[in-house]
């Protein structure tokens, strides 16, 4: 996935946080910035060569190193959520092309993202409600005994 100039600002800043940090190694540094980057531990892992099992140890391990990775899930969590709102903003742009030549650029807004967000943001305006009424009666709908016997 592309990072936007948002997002990259706010990982740099993460970084430079870790690079003052003394209560972790620069392996566990470069797994956080790596993790932030992905979102995902298995694809962080893979990208600089490291074991899963390597994050569950530190994450057992360590207290601070575990309070960090919570930091850093909660970025990635973040980076995500800004993703979605820009494919629901229309942050992003299709060219528009006539005769071979870019002449103007178009939104791209994603509707369906957009419906997911205010669900999340507002569900009390935007959730789907289902209403069943019983009348006091029981949902469970009662058979005629005889009816019943004689299938």
């Amino acid at each position: 996935a592309t990072i936007t100039p948002r997002q990259s600002e706010s990982i740099a800043a993460y970084k430079a946080l870790l690079d003052l940090e003394n209560g972790v190694t620069e392996r566990q540094k470069e797994f956080l910035a790596e993790y932030i980057q992905t979102g995902i531990i298995s694809r962080a892992c893979l990208n600089i060569g490291m074991a899963r099992g390597t994050h569950r140890d530190w994450l057992h391990r360590s207290e601070r190193y575990a309070e960090l990775f919570e930091d850093a899930r909660q970025m990635a969590d973040e980076k995500l959520e800004l993703l979605a709102y820009d494919l629901a903003s229309g942050v992003y742009q299709k060219p528009i092309v006539d005769r071979g030549e870019i002449v103007t650029y178009e939104p791209i807004y994603d509707t369906k993202m957009l419906h997911t967000l205010l669900k999340a943001r507002m569900p009390e305006r935007y959730t789907e409600r289902r209403d069943i009424t019983t009348n006091g009666h029981s949902i469970v709908k009662l058979v005629d005994k005889e009816a019943w016997d004689s299938v």
